[in-house]
């Protein structure tokens, strides 16, 4: 059966109080648990602190602890922040990490499923705007009316569809495809909702068109999508990690593969 994350942080606990520090790979084997896993329980637990390289247990007067809980409410899901008054439905590191990744690759193009408030939207069409990127979102809803988004949507390369993302009619597949294989790198976000399977149905219908060195990001990880059923795509498109680890060392809900 598997464990439960208190149930994880529990012997992780245990085996930190008797140790000095210890890495996620070495509590890992000492409970017979997955790395990624331990890794990720444990970076939101107030009674650990990760030091970059190892997991140590705080003592409930260390001034740490406060530190922590301050750092794990600004990068909670449940805090919404906002990017420039708009509202962007990811966590602080999520958008911290995004940004990084933007800054250092050089994406042609970007393909957003799941428009909603248009946060998001707004930081790849202000990356599009530094390197004359085209940008794609997709939404079943009404395309968001608050600024910056309209703004950036009048200056920038930018195209919004209304229908559905994940099963798409004749028009908006043959858009949406075309914009996937465009000259240059391709960054597709998979984040559009609707059912618990609607994440991995999208990436089935999408990665496919995907060319070499293209990446792809689905949001809500582990909630709506998992490893295990992404492994039939990345056996058969060859995809690799990318910047994994370092997306959920920061807390972030997201897996990421490139196509190599």
């Amino acid at each position: 059966m598997k464990k439960s994350a208190k149930e994880i942080g529990d012997q992780a606990i245990y085996l930190l109080r008797h140790s000095d520090q210890l890495s996620a790979e070495q509590i890992a084997k000492e409970i017979d648990e997955g790395s990624a896993r331990v890794n990720r329980v444990l970076l939101q637990n107030p009674e650990i602190h990760f030091n970059g390289f190892m997991f140590e247990y705080l003592e409930p007067d260390d001034p740490r602890r406060s530190g922590f809980s301050i750092h794990t409410a600004l990068d909670s899901s449940k805090w919404k922040p906002t990017l420039f008054g708009q509202r962007i439905m990811h966590s602080w590191a999520e958008i911290a990490f995004l940004e990084q990744l933007l800054g250092h690759y050089v994406f042609d193009n970007f393909v957003e499923l799941g428009t909603a408030s248009g946060g998001l939207t707004t930081l790849f069409m202000l990356h599009s705007l530094i390197n004359g990127s085209h940008v794609l979102s997709v939404d079943i809803g009404r395309e968001p009316d608050t600024d910056p988004y309209r703004t950036l949507a009048t200056i920038s390369t930018y195209k919004f569809i209304s229908g559905d993302a994940i099963h798409p009619n004749p028009k908006n597949e043959r858009i949406i495809q075309s914009t996937i294989q465009r000259d240059g790198r391709t960054l597709l976000y998979c984040d559009a909702n609707g059912y618990r399977e609607a994440r991995i149905d999208q990436m089935n219908h999408w990665v496919p068109y995907m060319k070499r060195g293209d990446v792809v990001v689905s949001h809500d990880y582990p909630a709506q999508i998992t490893e295990v059923e992404v492994t039939p795509l990345i056996d058969k498109y060859n995809l690799k990690p990318f910047h994994q680890e370092e997306a959920w060392k920061l807390g972030c809900r997201m897996l990421i593969y490139e196509r190599s």
